[in-house]
């Protein structure tokens, strides 16, 4: 493909949404990623078909359901901290947020404090039970990654 026509590439639109969270203080999901430290290297930031060449060359790419994840998520877009993952391993990849709970894990009951987990296998949106403690839903969600996506962060 020619340098003119990167803007028909697959992953152009990637790459744009990408440097826009990066980089741009007014964009919608800044505050996820460039707020946080979050970066674009600046080989790929510069140059799409540097970007371009490398995400090709990983396993997995053009797969169906599989889309572009970092493997340290406290960490920029950078060659060796990026994969092609499923949904399902990009929710394990999550990490916290809010008031530090895991996107996974959530609140429930009025009356007394429990704690759910819950996320998507294979598409499906499946629940793993209630918890008394955070640190026990915690706990589960380890295990469920381990089983799952084959680590324990």
């Amino acid at each position: 493909m020619t340098k003119r026509l990167k803007s028909k590439h697959p992953l152009y639109g990637c790459w744009i949404d990408m440097r826009q969270r990066c980089r741009n203080k007014n964009y919608r999901d800044y505050k996820y990623y460039g707020a946080r430290g979050i970066d674009v290297c600046d080989e790929w930031y510069d140059d799409f078909w540097s970007y371009a060449e490398y995400m090709e060359s990983l396993s997995g790419y053009g797969e169906p359901g599989l889309s572009i994840d970092r493997i340290d998520n406290n960490k920029g877009y950078f060659s060796g901290n990026i994969r092609w993952a499923t949904k399902s391993q990009q929710m394990f990849n999550r990490g916290r947020w809010g008031k530090g709970y895991y996107r996974h894990i959530d609140r429930r009951r009025k009356d007394k404090e429990m704690w759910r987990v819950r996320f998507r296998v294979d598409g499906v949106c499946k629940s793993f039970g209630l918890y008394d403690t955070e640190e026990e839903a915690i706990a589960k969600v380890a295990e469920l990654r381990k089983k799952y996506d084959g680590e324990s962060k």
